[in-house]
Formats: C-alpha cells, structure tokens, sequence
C-alpha cells in the first residue's frame, strides 16, 4: 500500500509529464477543435501501448503512456462541457 506522499509524489510526475507533451505538441489543432471520435481513437490506442509497457516492465514508458492517457481522457473531459 502506498502512502499519500508517495500518491502525491506520483502525481506530480505524471502532471509534469503531461504538460510537457502538451507543449511538445502546441503546434497541433486544439482539442476542443478535434473531432471527439479521433479523440476517443487515440485515447484507446494510448491505453493499448499503456499496457503493452507495463507487461513489458518498462517503468518509465508504462509513466510516458500513463500521461498520454490522463492527456486524452482529460481532452475528451473538456470537449463534453
């Protein structure tokens, strides 16, 4: 069982990483410009390589991918208001 500061610190690495892609790729359309469906497409295939690094133990792509994940999920959050 983790403790809330090691929860806490998880959090914070995966927030830094995600703001870090999201200005890697600022020259993109916006999602709230994008079409939900494309966004649900790669929101799924970042959960198929999510996977696809944890059964492959690499710690710091199952982080990468994680990101990813929190990053597509968040879009489609945002378009749904």
């Amino acid at each position: 069982m983790s403790t809330e500061q090691e929860e806490r610190a998880l959090i914070l690495l995966l927030n830094k990483l995600q703001l870090e892609k999201l200005a890697a790729n600022r020259t993109r359309p916006h999602w709230k410009h994008t079409d939900g469906a494309y966004l649900i497409r790669r929101l799924l295939e970042e959960c198929g390589e999510l996977v696809q690094a944890y059964l492959e133990n690499d710690r710091e792509s199952v982080l990468q991918e994680a990101a990813d994940v929190s990053n597509f999920a968040a879009m489609l959050a945002d378009k749904s208001w």
